[in-house]
């Protein structure tokens, strides 16, 4: 059973923290309940570089930084996904604190 956390919470015990919400909303979540919760070592990934290539996000230098960005919109990567099949994406990553954030952006 998953447990149900606030976002401060669960940003405090993940070793992941995936930013799936709207771009416009995220440099407000990142302010508010990412940033002050974010561990030395984790990784903060995004679906969307726009935040973090326009500097809307800047996070601290020691956490891992990277994108998963499927090239297909929502919609069609749910319909190949229920299809069985899936979508070409790119992976980038913007800060690699850890050493280790492109091996953990690609097993994401």
């Amino acid at each position: 059973m998953l447990p149900v956390r606030t976002p401060a919470d669960a940003v405090a015990e993940a070793d992941v923290v995936v930013m799936l919400v709207p771009d416009e909303a995220q440099p407000q979540v990142y302010r508010d309940w990412v940033a002050p919760n974010l561990h030395q070592g984790a990784a903060l990934l995004f679906a969307h570089g726009f935040n973090i290539r326009f500097g809307a996000i800047t996070p601290r230098a020691d956490v891992d930084v990277a994108m998963v960005a499927p090239k297909a919109p929502g919609r069609r990567v749910r319909e190949l996904y229920l299809e069985g099949a899936g979508t070409p994406a790119l992976i980038a990553v913007h800060q690699d604190a850890t050493g280790q954030a492109k091996a953990l952006t690609l097993s994401y």
